[in-house]
């Protein structure tokens, strides 16, 4: 009998435990340039995330609503507060995950590329490439991610052009060529 080598093992083991804590997911995604996001979005904006609230809606489905405040509007035009809707979320023992789905954190500075549904309600374009991250390690550089583009500013390494660093401004200039 062959002896299983220890990566193996593990692979066996991680395979079994879903029922445990350990989050294993995958998702593919076709990446969309910026300007490809910015023709397509209806809105556009710069905001800092208030709130993130997982419940349930009119159909008994999980949800996650997330009450974005608005610092500067990009494309469209939008009130001091936009609520974003996703499938998903936590409530008491129920979970629903979406692979790909835009992740908000209380506090976080983002730009999101948003679409109406048909019950009118905000989405984020594109799921989690629909939203850019905003980063201020110095007060004087603004740099900004998305899964697909941006990146760490830091040097070293290979990084396909996609992901070299990517200034707020310099999205800005992206969003406003890609929306004409």
């Amino acid at each position: 009998m062959k002896r299983l080598s220890w990566m193996r093992w593990a692979l066996l083991l991680l395979s079994g435990l879903g029922s445990g804590s350990a989050e294993l997911w995958a998702a593919q995604m076709r990446p969309v340039s910026v300007e490809d996001l910015a023709g397509r979005a209806e809105r556009v904006v710069h905001a800092r995330v208030e709130a993130v609230e997982m419940t349930r809606d009119d159909a008994d489905q999980l949800v996650t609503r997330v009450e974005l405040r608005v610092e500067s509007v990009w494309k469209g035009e939008a009130a001091a507060t936009v609520t974003v809707v996703q499938a998903g979320g936590t409530v008491g023992t129920r979970r629903v995950v979406v692979t790909g789905e835009a992740r908000y954190v209380p506090g976080e500075e983002v730009v999101v590329f948003l679409v109406a549904n048909p019950r009118g309600e905000w989405l984020t374009l594109e799921l989690a490439q629909g939203k850019f991250s905003v980063t201020r390690p110095t007060a004087d550089k603004v740099w900004v991610a998305n899964p697909f583009h941006g990146g760490d500013p830091a040097p070293g390494g290979f990084r396909p052009a996609s992901k070299l660093p990517m200034t707020l401004d310099t999205l800005r200039a992206r969003v406003t060529e890609g929306a004409r």
